[in-house]
């Protein structure tokens, strides 16, 4: 019964981390995608008005990836996200086991460290 409890703990837990892990690379592409439409939109919304926003934008989105670290930085957030999830659901994992051996879990701590090889700067 327990382990049912923990089992269904972990779907929720999965699922959190999915959805925080799709809304951080999603919220990205529809800032572009917003920004996209709101210059065309604001140029008359036609088809040369479309080409020229989409010419600002490819711009925009150069000289942010040209920022060193920026790009690298943004990945490693939603990747860091995935890893956290990833580590929460082994340590779930590993509860709902020792739960149906019928024995208590153990006191180890699942440390989630993220290193980073970008440095600031």
């Amino acid at each position: 019964m327990a382990a049912g409890v923990v089992r269904c703990l972990q779907l929720v837990v999965a699922l959190f981390f999915t959805f925080a892990t799709a809304l951080w690379f999603g919220g990205i592409t529809m800032l572009v995608f917003s920004l996209w439409v709101n210059i065309t939109a604001g140029l008359g919304g036609s088809i040369l008005s479309t080409l020229f926003a989409a010419l600002i934008v490819a711009g925009l989105v150069y000289f942010v990836i040209r920022v060193p670290h920026v790009a690298r930085t943004i990945v490693d957030i939603g990747v860091g996200v995935g890893k956290l999830g990833l580590a929460n659901l082994r340590r779930l994992d590993h509860i709902a086991l020792s739960l149906r051996k019928g024995q208590p879990p153990s006191t180890d701590h699942v440390n989630v460290s993220y290193k980073s090889d970008a440095t600031g700067g």
